[in-house]
């Protein structure tokens, strides 16, 4: 419709200008000159001349001028018609314009849609995969933080039974004097290799890992208690743990002389001697022979050996006992009236001795 309107449009144009030309191409009034006198006669009869300024036109010069007048609006109309066309021409050139930008914009709009569309589905495939891969590595995080938990948890209960199996080592082996004594440094460092043992496996398995196994070193946690106890028995077994020894003896030698209190007396003295090797450890015994002014205690088991003397009118005055050379010297003082040699030898006392172990000096 539009094609038909602008030919009918351009055909009445065409039209219009045949009929302008012909009108415009006629020739125009001549200029009028000079002033024409006429003569009028009155009512009455009189004759006047008369002088017209500016003078009338005649007929031909008023058809003239309609001419005139007629090609101006003629050329008036043709000029309106020529814009009306450069208007209608500009209108449709302008509409031609904003089609074309519209489908310009709308053909940008689309291929922008399409891009951001393209964008966002390669957008949302790379955080789909992303979030997969990310949802994977947390699962394996959770799972890896949850074994390890558990791992630390199994060690915070193998390191305890650990300490705990330390204490009847330090009880055995302790040496309370000394909080740094040399039994003290070595329970404390075994004590530390066992406890800390897991954490350097941990470490040395996570530099040099060559399968899934080397990761699994809680083995090492489930020895360390029995461990422990082990390293330190076999490191401290050749060593004194028992602080105080003791033991009876009922065998004893008797010395007799007489005193020189009035009136006199006769002094029995008991004596036995007892090696104490048997009772140190191996370890122990020389360092025990060279202590000097080892603390020892001698007691009667029993009063019926008194009561035995008091019949044969025999007082006991002293129970004394000390250490010479890691050999335990225990002496019973008895005291009686001078009589003849008894037929019969005394009767033995039992005594009950303790030696202190431990260096005197310390």
């Amino acid at each position: 419709m539009s094609v038909i309107r602008i030919r009918r449009s351009a055909l009445e144009r065409r039209a219009d200008d045949v009929v302008v030309r012909h009108v415009l191409s006629e020739e125009g009034l001549p200029p009028v000159r000079g002033e024409p006198s006429v003569v009028a006669i009155l009512p009455n009869g009189r004759v006047v001349w008369l002088r017209l300024h500016p003078r009338p036109a005649s007929s031909s010069e008023v058809d003239d001028l309609g001419r005139a007048a007629e090609r101006a609006d003629l050329q008036h109309d043709a000029d309106l018609r020529a814009n009306t066309r450069a208007l209608q021409r500009l209108a449709a050139r302008l509409t031609e314009d904003d089609e074309r930008v519209v489908q310009a914009r709308l053909a940008r709009e689309r291929k922008l849609v399409r891009r951001m569309v393209a964008g966002d589905g390669r957008l949302d495939s790379r955080f789909t995969s992303e979030t997969a891969v990310q949802q994977l590595e947390d699962r394996r995080q959770s799972v890896h933080e949850l074994a390890f938990l558990r791992r630390q948890r199994r060690r915070q209960l193998w390191d305890g039974l650990v300490i705990a199996s330390a204490l009847p080592l330090f009880a055995a082996y302790g040496q309370r004097s000394k909080p740094f004594a040399e039994h003290n440094l070595v329970l404390m460092l075994t004590l530390g290799v066992w406890v800390l043992g897991d954490e350097l496996s941990d470490l040395l398995s996570s530099i040099s890992r060559t399968g899934p196994m080397a990761r699994d070193v809680d083995v090492w946690s489930y020895i360390a208690p029995l461990g422990n106890m082990l390293s330190g028995w076999w490191l401290l077994s050749g060593r004194q743990h028992q602080r105080f020894v003791t033991g009876a003896v009922d065998s004893f030698t008797v010395n007799a002389t007489k005193t020189d209190a009035d009136p006199p007396e006769v002094r029995y003295v008991f004596e036995a001697q007892l090696d104490l090797a048997p009772w140190l450890a191996v370890e122990h015994i020389d360092d025990f022979r060279g202590f000097p002014g080892v603390p020892a205690v001698a007691t009667l088991a029993s009063p019926e050996w008194p009561a035995e003397l008091a019949k044969l009118e025999l007082r006991v005055v002293g129970v004394a006992a000390r250490v010479q050379l890691g050999v335990l010297i225990l002496m019973v003082t008895v005291v009686g009236p001078v009589k003849p040699t008894p037929t019969e030898p005394l009767p033995q006392p039992t005594i009950m001795w303790i030696v202190d172990t431990q260096d005197p000096e310390e």
